[in-house]
């Protein structure tokens, strides 16, 4: 059984439901600390009891409700994904879901970059490395080749990808891109951008026929007639190349002796 919270705990507690709210609906710079203490139900000097400045406020929320707070446990819940490929997509399904749940956390995200140019961003990845890193090593030793790309650069492109599905997707749900007919498939879906992830925009390869072997005069098969049909153009006459003119030596270049450049003298 949970321990239950002291007074002092769940003032703080409400303080910081209250500012969050109030941060993703009207900014930074719109919430003040009057609001802050209105909504929790104090006087502004209640707040000043527990946060010494609305830039406190700002860091305790960020530390509590940050997307990379309430996400990054989702790295391992339980999946029923075996492969690495199924790890991932099932991953990717409940890390969307929880933006879903909370549409604010990418507000905040964007407040705390532009306004405070992501200074509290290095803190919270320290924070979650251990969770990141478990992750990543269930995802190493789980079937499936994987390329052999730093663990990182795929956890930051996988999680670029969610989150760029998810942002562009909200920007353009309006717009006649997303009003494409069924045969064209409109912004796509979270599946579409996992395999786009997996396998690329690119079509495979068709198999192509290997060239046709040149053949010279040792290699040509007896059976070959090198009379051309009586259709055919008549080939140009190969021209003598011109004999080459004799080209001058040039100058030996700058060599290093000692740690120092030297040129060559030349001779007059």
């Amino acid at each position: 059984m949970e321990e239950e919270l002291s007074k002092g705990e769940r003032t703080r507690a409400t303080i910081l439901a209250v500012a969050y709210n109030l941060f993703v609906t009207t900014g930074y710079h719109g919430t003040s600390m009057r609001l802050i203490a209105d909504g929790a139900g104090l006087v502004v000097g209640g707040v000043y009891n527990h946060f010494p400045s609305k830039e406190e406020i700002f860091k305790a929320v960020v530390r509590t409700y940050h997307p990379f707070v309430t996400m990054i446990p989702q790295l391992n819940a339980s999946s029923t994904g075996q492969t690495a490929e199924e790890i991932l997509r099932a991953t990717a399904q409940r890390l969307m879901a929880e933006i879903d749940r909370q549409p604010g956390l990418i507000n905040l995200m964007f407040i705390e970059l532009v306004e405070f140019n992501g200074q509290h961003i290095p803190e919270l990845v320290e924070l979650l490395l251990p969770s990141v890193f478990g992750f990543l090593e269930r995802l190493q030793a789980a079937p499936g080749h994987l390329r052999p790309f730093s663990p990182p650069a795929i956890f930051r492109i996988f999680l670029g990808s969610i989150f760029a599905h998810y942002l562009t997707a909200s920007l353009l749900s309006r717009s006649t891109l997303n009003q494409a007919t069924p045969a064209t498939g409109g912004l796509g879906t979270l599946d579409d951008v996992m395999d786009m992830f997996f396998h690329g925009i690119m079509a495979p390869l068709t198999p192509e026929l290997p060239p046709a072997p040149v053949l010279d005069d040792v290699a040509r098969p007896a059976s070959f007639s090198p009379t051309p049909p009586p259709d055919a153009a008549p080939q140009p006459q190969d021209t003598p190349t011109p004999p080459l003119s004799p080209v001058e030596p040039t100058a030996p270049g700058p060599t290093w002796k000692g740690g120092r450049r030297v040129s060559p003298r030349r001779s007059v």
